[in-house]
């Protein structure tokens, strides 16, 4: 039987993501530190997607293992409905990476799916604030109070990161 090269690279990330998870977990890894409550948080609002699609990703960021979940991310099929959550999630992986450039691409390649795309543009803000621009900053605070006049998380997020930097 022939597996195309493609499809070994598929089998090899399947591989990894379901046994080196649990080898870490059952050596007694500490799954609740603080430092990642804030990227559980941030990952659980997409707990709304189709979880078949989205949710090895999500288990690989929520164990700050930021660049798995970016080259997971990259095999995962794009499909038009939910394709701006996977750029904006494709961005946050980069970003979490330090690859700020992709973070950038991704951010912006969502925001044109989908200009309104909440998550896409509280984290292209503090994306703008880790590069020191916060005027672009604050011009995403302002889209986002637009979006969610009467307030919402990622307009509370990004706030909150404005007046911390």
């Amino acid at each position: 039987m022939y597996i195309k090269p493609k499809g070994i690279s598929r089998l090899l990330i399947t591989l990894i993501i379901t046994i080196i998870p649990n080898m870490s977990l059952s050596a007694g890894a500490d799954s609740g530190s603080s430092s990642s409550t804030s990227v559980k948080q941030d990952t659980a609002r997409y707990g709304k997607l189709d979880k078949d699609r989205f949710s090895d990703a999500r288990i690989l960021i929520t164990q700050q293992k930021f660049h798995e979940a970016y080259l997971l991310l990259l095999s995962v099929i794009s499909k038009s409905e939910d394709e701006a959550d996977r750029q904006n999630l494709l961005g946050f992986t980069a970003r979490k990476s330090d690859d700020l450039r992709k973070a950038g691409i991704h951010y912006e390649q969502a925001l044109k799916i989908n200009p309104t795309h909440r998550g896409a543009l509280e984290y292209q803000g503090e994306l703008f604030l880790r590069l020191g621009n916060t005027a672009k900053a604050k011009n995403n605070l302002n889209l986002l109070k637009a979006e969610c006049p009467s307030g919402c998380l990622e307009l509370r997020k990004l706030e909150t990161a404005i007046a911390q930097f």
